[in-house]
């Protein structure tokens, strides 16, 4: 199950409440200029907002309905895999869309945290890679308390912004002066709720940013990534990569990782870049001379079932850190 249970149930709720909420109302605005115009003619420009918000809300309900159909799409697709890896041309084909589309969709999805437990990377090929240890590195509950607050926060903040815009443009064109009585405090308020729009719209940014670095940086837990990798990934540069995730680690949004001091820039796990414990002292007794043995050697070889490039010594029988394939040089 690739899917996030707990986001496609807030996106379902969050589509029904908007269809039921946005179209209805909409449609009986509508209904209303249709049977009689003369009952909102006099009374337009009340009329005109309402029905753009509740046009709004509804189609936010559809593009919902939208992202829930194409998440179960994926989860279903990634699940009949039963493979490491699927490439996006793969992808594209069972989707029956194209690739730039498919990733397209595919990047939207994890940001808005309905899919999991699957990445993108461009290493040698377009595939997305499928987790085997299904780990999470980051605050679940939290980030969907926070998509709520964003939501509600842009919701409110839109609306009241479009209110506000539209009646000033109509007292500037019927040469009213309702507004212009208390312009500084209409200013004030339209200014106020610009900033909480900008605020919830960060939080928004932040929350994707998270899941796109929680679902990278899941599929290769137990080794380093250098920074280059997610970099190629999110299509940015290192330097961006790099304060993106510092900025997520100081708001407490990221776990599990570190970011080493060493150039290139690396992500380390906590458990390889934290010491091990010391063991304690045993006594020492005269040790017979060790026998030489001949150097180990190693060769590259890549893994027939995922594709993955690994470093195996000569004549031993190894698995493979990402699909547990048995390998042997």
């Amino acid at each position: 199950m690739y899917l996030s249970k707990g986001h496609m149930l807030y996106t379902a709720v969050m589509a029904g409440f908007q269809l039921i909420l946005g179209l209805p109302m909409a449609g009986m605005i509508l209904l209303m200029g249709l049977v009689d115009f003369s009952y909102i003619a006099g009374d337009l420009p009340d009329f005109i907002p309402f029905l753009l918000e509740f046009g709004f809300i509804g189609w936010l309900g559809v593009m919902n309905v939208r992202r829930f159909v194409h998440a179960s799409k994926f989860s279903r697709m990634f699940t009949d895999c039963g493979c490491a890896a699927m490439t996006v041309a793969q992808a594209a084909s069972k989707l029956q869309i194209s690739e730039l589309e498919c990733q397209k969709r595919f990047d939207h999805l994890s940001r808005m945290g309905l899919l999991k437990h699957c990445h993108y990377e461009c290493e040698k090929e377009s595939r997305f890679v499928l987790h085997k240890k299904r780990t999470d590195d980051f605050r679940g509950i939290f980030i969907i308390i926070l998509q709520m607050i964003a939501f509600f926060g842009i919701g409110l903040s839109g609306f009241m912004l479009f209110l506000m815009i539209f009646g000033l443009l109509n007292e500037l064109f019927d040469g009213g002066l309702l507004y212009m009585d208390d312009l500084g405090v209409i200013l004030f308020i339209t200014l106020l709720f610009a900033a909480m729009m900008a605020g919830c719209l960060k939080i928004r940014k932040v929350i994707g940013l998270a899941y796109r670095f929680s679902n990278y940086l899941s599929g290769n837990a137990g080794r380093i990534v250098p920074a280059a990798q997610p970099a190629r990934a999110f299509a940015k540069d290192e330097g961006t990569v790099v304060a993106d995730f510092t900025k997520l680690k100081r708001w407490g949004l990221l776990t599990g990782w570190s970011l080493g001091n060493v150039l290139p820039p690396q992500f380390i796990p906590y458990r390889m870049a934290q010491p091990a414990p010391k063991a304690p002292a045993k006594p020492q007794y005269p040790q017979p001379a060790p026998k030489p043995s001949a150097a180990k050697q190693y060769d590259a070889v890549n893994c027939p079932n995922c594709g993955a490039s690994l470093m195996l010594e000569v004549g031993k029988v190894e698995q493979c850190p990402y699909c547990d394939s048995w390998l042997e040089v």
